[in-house]
């Protein structure tokens, strides 16, 4: 592929000033992608001259303002012709915008590694609120330090941004997959691992938004979609766990109430365990409700609460009175850890987590009830129906109907 490269000096006559000066613009043209700055030079629109993109030099008009503009502008095109050449010299992919921010004096641009380029969009998203939750930053900050040990690893720790390709993305992917975690001493699963690259691809794809990079390293690379099969309890599965003794164990107790709670609400771990007594509010008619905005998408969500979650709810009247919080609630790790015990003692066998309580909701408590999709999916506060779409295949109910569909289409 032949590369095309053009700049070009023009007057901006949209802009005039209170001397009836309108400033003088570079634009860069590169590979049909163009970039313009303002040289903040300006100039009476009759003393350019267009053809030659200089202010026009006779002696008896031409001021000492006109020659200076033309020295800056010789200086300005000796500058991308240097810098050309030296990108162009060390085989360095380059854009009209990274020209122009090494033009504008802009030296950290031209050397900005992709960990310094992940960093400051990990900063940019935190300071949007709006649309990045606390957990997203963080699995930002640990895909940033994923990478970090992997370019360390690799010896190339300040990779250019320009520089990261296709190999050093597959290879970052087979690094998560075969590197234990430090803290858990295993392994990522793929699930996990395309959550880590997703989170790349995204910073990547920024950088080739604001034409930083010219190429999108991500391009041509399908990521592996996992088979998961989506863990929920049964009716029975429910009451047995719902009644069990659990060897009086207070500490047990506690963990599945606040289970049993999200199974009928299908509320995320990080959106349970920050409840507090202002998170209900009472209808018209009487009818608690669980309001509030989800940490993880910045959606609101409004949750009636059903009989068997008021149940757990009037349960800690005194534990909210008190603290003001809703449930008493420990870290999800050590929740997740309390369940495998609370399964074994209710002889379930299946991996019980805390996210297993949403699937539950998802499947046992409102899909296989006949609850439509459209209404399942705001209840869980999904932004798209389509995530909500990967539960019907797991549904009871969804599957009798079409089974029942299938027999009277075949008598």
């Amino acid at each position: 592929m032949i590369s095309s490269f053009s700049i070009k000096f023009y007057l901006n006559t949209r802009i005039i000033n209170g001397k009836g000066e309108s400033p003088v613009y570079l634009r860069v043209l590169k590979d049909r992608k163009k970039s313009e700055v303002s040289l903040n030079e300006y100039i009476l629109p009759e003393k350019w001259d267009a053809e030659k993109q200089r202010a026009k030099e006779d002696k008896k008009n031409s001021t000492k303002n006109d020659r200076q503009i033309n020295i800056a502008i010789a200086r300005v095109e000796e500058k991308i012709r240097d810098t050309r050449y030296e990108l162009e010299s060390e085989k360095r992919p380059y854009t009209s915008r990274f020209l122009l921010d090494i033009l504008k004096g802009n030296q950290k641009t031209t050397r900005l590694t992709l960990l310094e380029y992940f960093g400051e969009c990990t900063a940019a998203f935190e300071a949007n609120k709006k649309e990045y939750g606390a957990p997203t930053i963080l699995h930002y900050k640990r895909t940033k330090l994923l990478l970090e040990r992997f370019l360390k690893k690799e010896g190339l720790v300040n990779v250019l941004l320009t520089s990261v390709s296709r190999k050093l993305i597959l290879d970052f992917e087979q690094f998560i997959l075969v590197t234990p975690n430090q803290r858990l001493g295993k392994c990522c699963n793929r699930n996990t691992t395309n959550k880590y690259l997703n989170k790349l691809k995204c910073v990547l794809g920024r950088a080739y938004d604001n034409e930083y990079i010219q190429r999108h390293p991500f391009s041509g690379i399908t990521l592996k979609e996992p088979k998961v099969n989506k863990v929920f309890l049964t009716d029975e599965e429910i009451e047995i766990m719902t009644n069990h003794k659990l060897g009086g164990n207070q500490s047990l107790c506690r963990v599945r109430d606040f289970y049993i709670f999200c199974v009928y609400t299908g509320l995320r771990f990080s959106d349970a365990s920050k409840l507090t007594k202002d998170s209900i509010v009472k209808d018209s008619k009487g009818r608690l409700w669980i309001e509030g905005v989800q940490e993880k998408t910045g959606e609101y969500v409004g949750i009636p609460l059903i009989k068997r979650a008021r149940r757990i709810y009037d349960k800690y009247k005194q534990f909210r009175d008190e603290t003001g919080r809703l449930l008493p609630v420990i870290s999800n790790q050590k929740v997740n850890v309390f369940l495998k015990t609370i399964s074994t003692l209710c002889n379930i066998k299946k991996n019980i987590t805390h996210n297993t309580s949403r699937h539950t909701f998802a499947t046992t408590i409102t899909l296989d009830r006949g609850i439509s999709l459209k209404s399942v999916s705001s209840l869980l506060g999904h932004k798209s129906a389509k995530s909500t779409e990967a539960y019907i295949h797991i549904s009871k109910f969804h599957l009798e109907e079409v089974a029942k569909k299938l027999e009277l289409a075949h008598k």
